[in-house]
């Protein structure tokens, strides 16, 4: 299970690489190591991402938009035994417009996330936040703040909270 959670992890970070035109550049090599730990970090800039929809509640349904100006720094190790550490940091430049209202918000984003897992427990959090601001003085704020893991004794732990 931590090889599929190991490989799954680095498949999505490799994938979101992809997604974009950006400049990446790794600051350590990320080749593995079969026989001790492999570490890596990954620096992002100048990506850029479709959004919406769905969106999340605060966002109305219909918004569309591009994240932009993305930077990123992602920093992975994994140790002999399958132990794993994975990080990572984003923050850009958000526009987004609403077909039903007209109306186009600008804004900030920042996220945080890590996922730590060994042989016997696990641990995943992560944060976002946004702050947009339309011409006309309306705001959109969100914040997001989410965890689960697994306990050594197999029980499990999980929040979840929005603020919008």
């Amino acid at each position: 299970m931590r090889r599929l959670l190991t490989v799954a992890a680095t498949v999505s970070m490799l994938a979101m690489l992809g997604l974009s035109s950006i400049t990446a550049s790794a600051a350590s090599s990320c080749a593995p190591n079969p026989n001790g730990t492999t570490t890596c970090t990954m620096n992002l800039h100048g990506a850029t991402f479709p959004v919406g929809p769905p969106n999340p509640p605060c966002i109305p349904p219909d918004a569309t938009g591009v994240v932009s100006n993305v930077n990123a720094v992602f920093h992975f190790t994994i140790n002999g035994a399958g132990d794993a550490w994975f990080t990572g940091t984003i923050e850009g430049d958000v526009t987004l417009t609403v077909p039903s209202t007209g109306i186009t918000y600008t804004g900030h984003f920042s996220q945080w996330f890590g996922s730590e897992f060994n042989n016997k427990n696990s641990v995943n959090n992560a944060t976002f936040n946004a702050h947009l601001t339309a011409p006309n003085g309306s705001t959109i704020d969100s914040h997001v703040s989410f965890g689960f893991g697994v306990s050594a004794s197999g029980q499990p732990i999980m929040h979840m909270k929005m603020v919008c």
